[in-house]
């Protein structure tokens, strides 16, 4: 009888824990199986979170380098303009002087002409003689014989050379005159000329 209280108890006992095993073993499985799940997710949040922020430090990256390129870009067009800006500066600057020693040269040439400019060649004069009379009017009268006809003026007799310039003047009168420039006068103005002409090339070929 004893035997057979023990054996209901186990059999009791057995049927009631067979079943409570099973629960908690799929609640341990379960469980396990949980966790594992939410490894995973975390690892593959994790994963992403690590990507992401390697994508935007890239995009900071690249961000920046082009940033220092536009900088570089910029320096050197600055740079260029900079350089463009004292060429042309300086290339007024020249002009400048340039145009101010043109004009200092102008200025110089001009007082050295009016400084050595000759003084007039004095004339002498005198009562021209019956034959120098007589060949002025024959050349008076047929020079106004050609204006009056359209001709062309007729040729004065021939006299003789003479180193001496003779300039035969007459008024409205009919009177003539005869101004001599001698050789020696004519002689001296254009050395004076020659000199002046030397002078200035000299100077200026210093330069």
């Amino acid at each position: 009888m004893k035997n057979k209280k023990k054996l209901i108890i186990i059999t009791s006992i057995l049927a009631v824990g067979i079943p409570l095993l099973a629960i908690g073993t799929q609640t341990i499985l379960r469980k396990v199986r949980d966790d594992y799940y939410k490894n995973q997710r975390e690892q593959i949040e994790a994963e992403k979170a690590r990507e992401k922020e390697e994508k935007a430090r890239k995009i900071a990256e690249e961000k920046a380098e082009r940033e220092k390129l536009l900088q570089q870009e910029r320096a050197e067009r600055e740079r260029q303009l900079s350089e463009e800006r004292a060429e042309k500066q300086q290339q007024a600057i020249e002009r400048k002087v340039q145009k101010a020693k043109d004009k200092k040269e102008k200025v110089r040439i001009t007082d050295v002409s009016s400084t050595y400019e000759p003084a007039p060649v004095p004339t002498v004069k005198r009562e021209l003689t019956p034959e120098e009379m007589k060949r002025a009017k024959k050349a008076l009268k047929a020079a106004r014989a050609s204006y009056f006809s359209g001709n062309k003026i007729a040729k004065p007799a021939k006299v003789p050379k003479s180193t001496d310039k003779i300039t035969i003047k007459s008024d409205s009168k009919g009177n003539v005159e005869a101004v001599r420039h001698t050789k020696e006068q004519n002689d001296k103005a254009q050395k004076i000329l020659k000199e002046i002409r030397e002078s200035y090339y000299k100077d200026k070929n210093k330069k």
